[in-house]
């Protein structure tokens, strides 16, 4: 596997496989179709982040080219959630790894956050590479949100520094299945522990042996996100990155 790389149109996309219908993450053949799901989800992410009619950003793309110059210097992640209006909710508490927001109601389905370049690890003072794949509580937090939300639009994009990506739900009954069976969060819940143990295990280790080895973990996660199984089926969700042109404007996503 892996022969599908190339370089994407509008810069460096590390993780722009061939289409889904045709390679699976790792560039295997495979014989099927591209799900109903991550169609839908392509749309709807150009929707999001795609310049208005009018040439002008829309709210959702704003702040995650606020957030792109953002996390060059800042220590800590933060982000913002979005209505169906794109109206903006900040976050009101950050850290090295985490964004809080205050409860805005079950309106605001849309999360943008990012991962910096760098934070200070507990007990130090010399700054370190952050991980840049979605963390495992990040994938955790679309379910809760799509949980909390009833939308299945519901939507976690996350910037940083190989690209801007996002998670969303391509199989409704699944996600909601998956986040049954992984609460409660905690090491008494079987279901969760293999989860966080396999999330450890494909990302956490590569990035602990290698912070910068960026493009190997990220793949690793695109890995996880579509193979691990909860309780004998799929997570029920779809990872995908935005393509850029050249005037740093996102005309497309595809799916990883």
């Amino acid at each position: 596997g892996g022969s599908s790389e190339s370089s994407g149109a509008g810069g460096p996309n590390p993780n722009n496989y061939q289409d889904p219908s045709i390679s699976d993450w790792d560039g295997s053949s495979i014989v099927t179709n591209p799900v109903i799901g991550d169609v839908e989800n392509i749309k709807d992410l150009i929707k999001l982040t795609k310049n208005k009619s009018d040439g002008t950003k829309t709210n959702v793309k704003t702040r995650i080219d606020q957030l792109n110059t953002a996390r060059l210097t800042s220590l800590k992640e933060n982000g913002y959630m979005f209505d169906n209006n794109q109206n903006t909710h900040p976050s009101y508490n950050q850290g090295s790894n985490w964004t809080a927001y205050a409860d805005p109601g079950t309106s605001y389905y849309i999360m943008v956050h990012m991962h910096q370049d760098n934070y200070i690890p507990v007990g130090t003072t010399t700054p370190k590479p952050t991980n840049v794949a979605p963390s495992d509580t990040d994938v955790k937090g679309i379910l809760q949100l799509l949980d909390y939300t009833g939308n299945r639009n519901a939507t976690s994009i996350v910037v940083n520094r190989l690209g801007t990506y996002a998670i969303r739900v391509n199989d409704k009954s699944k996600a909601n299945d998956t986040f049954d069976a992984i609460s409660p969060s905690n090491e008494s819940n079987q279901t969760w522990k293999e989860f966080v143990d396999k999330y450890d295990e494909l990302v956490t280790e590569l990035y602990l042996a290698n912070p910068s080895d960026d493009t190997n973990i990220m793949n690793a996660f695109i890995k996880f996100i579509n193979t691990h199984m909860v309780n004998g089926q799929s997570m029920g969700l779809g990872f995908y990155q935005a393509v850029y042109d050249s005037q740093e404007n996102i005309i497309n996503w595809v799916k990883l």
